[in-house]
């Protein structure tokens, strides 16, 4: 396979929102910031009421907003790829950045290098807490990677490019999932071939999301249970499943502060450092 130019990279950006345009804003305020310009940015909306519009004009990069009824991320994702102009494609949500202004002119000489075989290359993640303070990072080369996911631990999506054209060759997102759809595309793609780690760190993420919210741990990790075995990949350990579940009674019977001063102190007990932040819910704390 010859390999391509950076300069003849095209990156499509997808954002999905519902209700943040004050976030949207941020984020598409740091993608301006980008020394590298072949990239399009489509807003997957879901009929959001606080006005994203009024942040989506005059932007110095090719910007469709789409508003649409959909049932779901994945669903959001689903719809808007068929405008996808771009070679490669990444998925971010409101509120989310680059990690630096030449983070997708790195990416894109890394790309250009993949032979074509290659369906997917990701990179790092800074997960931020609310005052912006580094929590924590994720993104390793695959085996690890392979081993986090195992554990029911997060993937850097954000960091993550896929050839557009997978979505054709192999299927679209399953949007029966509701929180690890990315996750079971992930491994799909991975049966093919394996994904390429890129040693960089491409985006900052601020802790909140769908999957971070209390009340939806126990269906994260079911979910991640059944997109394992849908692909063959015995989980660690059913630990993570017991702590979910203890951990989600807890966040209705404790008060926040106390609980996870709790588990920040079982961390610091049992070697690591300690992750609390006074609104963190329990999506992260599956390492525990």
């Amino acid at each position: 396979m010859k390999n391509e130019r950076s300069a003849d990279i095209f990156v499509t950006i997808v954002v999905s929102i519902r209700n943040a345009a004050v976030d949207l804003s941020k984020t598409l305020d740091n993608f301006a910031l980008q020394t590298f310009v072949n990239f399009e940015v489509l807003i997957a909306d879901c009929n959001s009421t606080d006005d994203p519009a009024q942040y989506v004009t005059a932007r110095p990069y090719p910007i469709v907003h789409i508003v649409q009824t959909d049932y779901g991320i994945y669903d959001a994702w689903n719809r808007v790829l068929p405008q996808a102009r771009g070679r490669w494609v990444i998925f971010m949500g409101a509120g989310d950045t680059f990690k630096c202004p030449n983070t997708l002119q790195d990416a894109a000489e890394f790309l250009s290098r993949l032979p074509d075989n290659v369906l997917m290359a990701y990179g790092r993640v800074d997960v931020l807490g609310e005052n912006g303070n580094l929590m924590y990072d994720c993104g390793a080369p695959w085996s690890q990677a392979l081993n986090h996911i195992r554990r029911f631990e997060l993937f850097p999506h954000q960091a993550t490019f896929q050839r557009t054209d997978t979505f054709t060759r192999f299927g679209l997102f399953d949007a029966q999932y509701r929180i690890a759809g990315d996750r079971d595309m992930i491994l799909r793609l991975a049966a093919v071939f394996e994904p390429v780690f890129f040693p960089q760190t491409v985006a900052n993420f601020r802790y909140g999301g769908t999957s971070s919210v209390p009340e939806k741990r126990l269906m994260s990790i079911f979910e991640m249970s059944a997109v394992m075995a849908k692909h063959n990949i015995k989980p660690k350990s059913s630990f993570p499943l017991i702590k979910a579940t203890v951990l989600n009674l807890l966040t209705y019977v404790l008060p926040e502060s106390v609980l996870y001063r709790m588990v920040d102190a079982y961390r610091i007990a049992t070697g690591r450092k300690r992750r609390y932040q006074p609104r963190k819910s329990a999506e992260d704390m599956q390492d525990l």
